[in-house]
Parts: C-alpha cells; structure tokens; sequence
C-alpha cells in the first residue's frame, strides 16, 4: 500500500516545479514585451514571444536571415535586434568599433565585461576547454598549451603525416575520376582533415582516410555517400551533437545541470565520448612522453610556464582537462580546417583564372613526382594570399557570440 503522505509530497514537489516554471516563463515574457532592444531595428518576428526569429534562423542557409534583416534595416545601422525562442534577445553587431571594444575588453575572474554565453550544448558535449572557458582559467590553459604550438615538432609532424596522407587521398580521387564519377568534395576533405588533425594532434587514427577508399573501391551505381566512420570517438561525438527539444529548451533557460544530468541521451553520449577520449589518453601514455609523436605527448607533460612560487594555480592540466581540450580540439579544429579548404576549391572553381596563376605557383615550387612540405608552401606568395583571401570572404567561423555583464550603451542604445 503506497504511503499517503510520501504522495502528497511528491504531488507539492512537482507542483512546485511547475509553478517555478510558469514564473519563469512569465518573467521572461515582462522583460521580453518591456526590454529597450525593441527599439533597435530588427525583423517582425520579434513580435512572437514564443519562436520569433527560431524558424527563419534554423531553416535559412546560415547567416542569410541576418543579412536580409541587416539590409531591410538599412547598411549602415550599428545594431540589428533579433529574437528566439521565449522571447531571447540577440543583437547583431554592425559596428566595427563596437566589435573592437567587446573583443578587447579585459577579462579576469571578476568585473569581466563580456563573457562568453553559458554553451548549455556545447559544455555538456567537450566540457571545459579553450572555447568554453573564461578569463583566468582560459589564461592558464592557453599558457599550458600554447608553447607546444611554437615548438619546430608541429612542423615535423605535419612533413610527416600531410604528404602520406594527401598521396592517398589523391589516389581515390583519381580512381573515381577515372570511372566519372562524382565526388562530394566537402564530406571526403572532412575526412581527410579530421585523419590528419588525429595523428598530428592525438597520435590516434580516426579512419577518414579509411572510408574514402572503400568508396573509391564502390561501382557508381552503389552509394555515393562515404560511409560512416569505424571510430568510437567519432561515432559518439556525431550522438553528442545532434540536438532534442529537451537540449534547446534548457539550453534557452540556461538549466545546465538539468540538461547534464536529467536528459538521458545528453548523459548517455558524454559517457561515450569520455570513455573513447579516455581511451585515446591511454595510448598515448603506453607509447611514453619521451619520444612525443603528437600534440597529446606534449599536454601530457606541459606545465605553465608563468605559475608563480606559492600559487595555489595547478601547474600542470589534468587528465580530466586534457580530456576536455582533446573534444575542443576537434570540435574547433577539424571542421573549420576542413570548411576553409573547401570553400578554398569553391573560390578557384568561381575564378579559373585565380586557379590557374596557383597552378603556375605551385608547379614553381614543386615538381609533379614529390611531395610538397611546409617549407615549400611557405614561399608561395600567391597562394598564401589566396587562402588569406579565402578567409576573408568565406569565414568557416561565421559568428562570435558574447554576453554584457552589465547594462551598455551601444550607438546610443541601452543594452541590459
């Protein structure tokens, strides 16, 4: 027989819950309808409280709603306003003195002027790393990390495993080009860029490479899709990223540890992906620090170079750190190297002019029946102001998003 009294405790605690919910939702609906945003120009969906801008901004090519809010506002307006879901104001920042002052406002553990938004998503997903990460703790890592980045090791490793890697995804290419068949350019660099970022970085064979020779061995009648990676970190990353209802609501009330730790997929996919991260350490401490063969060998050992005497600052990351900033690694690294080299053939497909001045440079540089290494690359002037170009026109990070700490005015707006 079920205890009365344990009931009616249960029904007042979920009663409770959905009462605190309601307010919540009610606040934000009096700071949505009172919020001095609404003067700033901004597309008529603001007027919906419930999605307002969420169907344009999820269904339209990225970027495209706020180019066409930004022209029927008018080009030189500093400030577009926009909103989401529950009434969530976001501003578009025209302004380049605006952008300069968030960018450069000095942050630290306290009186921080913009922070980065609380990633509900993203923190649940690759944790604490260099792009969730805030004032001092970011300065610590990025000073931990930093130095293996300037060592002559990266160059090394990347002599190493670029030319092995570029000879034998050219050799698929050029079997597909045989047959004529076509290719999807954007799926096959993602994996070729996510191979070599794991073996420069992690010392760890993610087997991109791996599908686009079995589908170079596939007849064009079968599919032309590569197939899905043979890669437990991978497999469990692509679980991670895919977004519920449940996600986007806690992620729009900022509810982190309700989405942590009550959202049963979220809580089943970190696991996964810690576990195959872990794994990933693993290896790379049996094959010992001495002889590093990746970036991992060296944050396995690196210390920060400016811990003062007597600080209670850890010197060195943990294993729990190393983790993290391994899934920020190739959450932050691997598709934007992979979108630059892509949109890089795009921009020589739209100008075969451009194409063929770096094919001239190239070939300067470089004979038809040897690799090319970074020393090489390096003197191509053309080329590198090519990519420099590319980076310009077709950012692969299109947007950089923070929040005020506190009330500014902006272009004569009151921002809260």
């Amino acid at each position: 027989m079920k205890d009365p009294s344990l009931l009616s405790i249960c029904g007042f605690l979920g009663l409770s819950y959905v009462v605190w919910i309601i307010l919540k939702v009610f606040g934000r609906f009096v700071q949505w309808y009172t919020s001095p945003l609404n003067q700033i120009p901004g597309p008529k969906s603001n007027k919906s409280f419930w999605l307002g801008s969420f169907r344009d901004v999820s269904h339209e090519p990225f970027m495209q709603p706020h180019k066409r809010w930004w022209m029927e506002a008018g080009v030189d307006v500093p400030l577009v306003h926009y909103t989401g879901v529950l009434g969530k104001s976001s501003l578009l920042v025209l302004d380049k003195s605006i952008v300069r002052t968030m960018l450069t406002a000095p942050a630290g553990k306290v009186n921080t002027r913009f922070k980065k938004p609380l990633f509900v998503f993203l923190s649940n997903t690759i944790g604490n790393g260099l792009v969730t990460l805030e004032g001092e703790d970011w300065q610590r890592h990025r000073r931990i990390l930093q130095p293996a980045f300037k060592t002559g090791f990266l160059r090394e490793r990347l002599n190493t495993v670029v030319p092995s890697s570029i000879s034998r995804f050219l050799k698929s290419w050029q079997v597909a080009a045989e047959s004529g068949r076509e290719i999807d350019a954007s799926s096959h660099i993602s994996a070729l860029t996510l191979d070599i970022v794991g073996e420069v970085a992690f010392s760890h064979n993610f087997k991109g490479l791996n599908a686009v020779e079995e589908w170079a061995t596939k007849t064009s009648s079968e599919s032309e899709s590569l197939a899905s990676l043979d890669d437990a970190f991978m497999s469990s990353l692509n679980r991670a990223l895919k977004l519920n209802l449940m996600t986007i609501l806690c992620s729009t009330l900022k509810w982190i540890y309700v989405d942590r730790f009550l959202n049963s997929s979220v809580r089943r996919a970190r696991h996964a992906i810690n576990k195959a991260t872990d794994q990933i350490i693993a290896n790379a401490e049996l094959e010992g620090t001495n002889d590093p063969k990746s970036l991992l060998h060296l944050m396995l050992v690196a210390t920060d170079p400016e811990q003062q005497k007597g600080s209670q600052e850890r010197n060195a990351l943990s294993k729990m750190e190393i983790r993290d900033e391994i899934k920020t690694f190739v959450m932050a690294g691997h598709e934007t190297t992979s979108s630059w080299i892509y949109l890089a053939l795009y921009a020589m497909a739209i100008h075969p002019d451009v194409q063929d001045r770096l094919y001239e440079e190239i070939c300067k540089h470089s004979s038809a029946d040897s690799d090319i290494f970074l020393e090489q690359v390096e003197k191509m002037e053309y080329f590198n102001a090519f990519m420099q170009e590319v980076l310009r026109m077709y950012p692969p990070v299109g947007i950089m998003i923070r929040e005020n700490a506190t009330t500014e005015n902006f272009a004569g707006y009151q921002i809260p």
